[in-house]
């Protein structure tokens, strides 16, 4: 199954109900909380730092196979939970910040469109899905 940020934004229960079925799972449960949006903390760099060196002492990441594992230990657990705590206070600070997030130049939007256009074809090759979408990153999504 394969599902892209797109369709999340055009119909999460729908998502949600595709990847139940797909794999075997009840498809009339719905999460309370899936229509909250994630990650809406503001982009301030010592809160995002301060959650990244929190995640590290409670995780540890495997960059090869892209998986995370628990640690074990007392300050591993405190790590997690202050980790969360700091990420819902930087949700709740989104409300009074707005339009905080940092801009990306035109240039560099088109460096990176230039940079991913091979991958997106190749994708779209594979799975026959059509990503034209992906190669308009001129707007906000």
């Amino acid at each position: 199954m394969i599902l892209t940020d797109l369709e999340l934004a055009l119909d999460r229960q729908e998502v949600f109900r595709r990847a139940c079925r797909f794999v075997g799972v009840d498809d009339e449960f719905m999460p309370a909380t899936i229509a909250l949006p994630r990650n809406q903390g503001v982009y301030f760099t010592p809160i995002l730092a301060a959650i990244h060196r929190l995640n590290n002492l409670g995780f540890t990441f495997d960059p090869l196979l892209g998986t995370e594992t628990l640690r074990s230990g007392a300050v591993a657990r405190v790590a997690r939970r202050l980790a969360v705590a700091t990420s819902r206070a930087s949700a709740l600070l989104r409300h009074f910040v707005r339009d905080q997030e940092p801009e990306v130049s035109p240039q560099v939007r088109q460096d990176l469109l230039d940079y991913y256009r091979p991958d997106i074809g190749r994708l779209e090759a594979l799975t026959g899905r059509d990503l034209s979408a992906w190669k308009n990153m001129s707007r906000k999504r």
